[in-house]
């Protein structure tokens, strides 16, 4: 996993716009002493990158996941909240339904 540099540079802005990414974001909430988790995990696809963060094209979730967000909805995280992130392969292209049979 990527996190900062010796060199003090951010390692995102080395990925290519497309890219699918995973990014580990911390939670501002967690500061306030709660029992709320620290971290969030962020799959998407690079829309842009700089030095203030990187803004992605949320994933799909995952059937049944509570979270209520649309597909391709983008999100910004600040430099100062990724605490770690790493390419990843494509999704996997879906498989097609088997067709029932006669002996179903």
């Amino acid at each position: 996993m990527s996190t900062f540099g010796e060199s003090g540079s951010a390692p995102w802005t080395a990925w290519p716009v497309g890219a699918r990414v995973m990014v580990r974001q911390r939670l501002r909430s967690a500061a306030d002493g709660g029992h709320a988790p620290r971290y969030t995990d962020i799959l998407g696809d690079v829309v842009a990158v700089g030095p203030e963060g990187v803004r992605l094209s949320r994933d799909a979730p995952r059937r049944g996941h509570p979270d209520p967000w649309e597909p391709g909805c983008e999100v910004f995280v600040p430099a100062d909240e990724i605490a770690v992130g790493k390419r990843v392969p494509p999704r996997p292209a879906r498989r097609a339904r088997r067709a029932p049979t006669s002996e179903d």
